[in-house]
């Protein structure tokens, strides 16, 4: 789940309000838990908008299911799981010898297990279970995806709303983008992507899984 194609210029998309007083610890805290931020900067994300768990399943593993720690930012969404790393908080020498000892603790950290910018989100959606349906254009691909809380619809109904409402507002910046990208080097692609962007439905090829990388 890694949409890295149409990373914005902060200029191209600027920020319509700072990150909420109730969500600045949330934020703050992401910045310091996530081991490898993969060369992406949290400042230039817009805003934090909501966090919470999701359900996570898209089109490149079919019918594998895993849990994800979601945050929802004005420009991108990021999928990212709690892990554990021992480190070595004090280490002693001894004189005349060499050993060493080492007193380890473990912390918790988090992992980017994958990223979409909205301005490659073509389609969202809501399916007959309820689950938020998502279309978007990887690096290499158009692919699918649907997210869904099992223990509160009122999550899985903000995740549509942010979404939804994230896609809508890049809906200028992605087709200038497609159109400097697509145009020149694959005519094919862009002949779908317009068709997509004109007449969006989803297509349920039972081909939703993710890999999370």
């Amino acid at each position: 789940m890694n949409g890295d194609m149409a990373e914005p210029d902060p200029a191209l998309l600027p920020l319509d309000h700072p990150t909420p007083p109730h969500l600045e610890e949330a934020f703050n805290n992401l910045v310091a838990s996530v081991e490898d931020w993969k060369g992406h900067n949290a400042n230039h994300f817009g805003p934090l908008l909501w966090h919470g768990r999701c359900k996570v399943t898209g089109s490149r593993q079919p019918h594998r299911v895993k849990t994800y720690e979601l945050y929802i930012f004005a420009r991108i969404f990021l999928a990212l799981r709690q892990t554990t790393r021992t480190v070595a908080t004090r280490v002693t020498k001894y004189e005349g010898c060499k050993c060493l000892t080492a007193a380890l603790e473990s912390q918790t950290v988090l992992k980017l297990r994958g990223r979409i910018y909205f301005a490659n989100v073509i389609g969202v959606t809501k399916a007959p279970s309820g689950r938020v349906l998502i279309r978007w254009v990887s690096d290499e691909a158009i692919e699918d995806l649907e997210l869904w809380s099992d223990e509160d619809d009122a999550v899985t109904e903000k995740c549509y709303e942010l979404i939804e409402d994230g896609a809508r507002r890049s809906a200028s910046f992605r087709d200038a983008l497609w159109a400097r990208k697509y145009y020149h080097n694959n005519t094919e692609l862009h002949d779908l992507n317009v068709e997509l962007l004109e007449s969006w439905v989803w297509v349920d090829d039972d081909a939703d899984g993710l890999d999370g990388s």
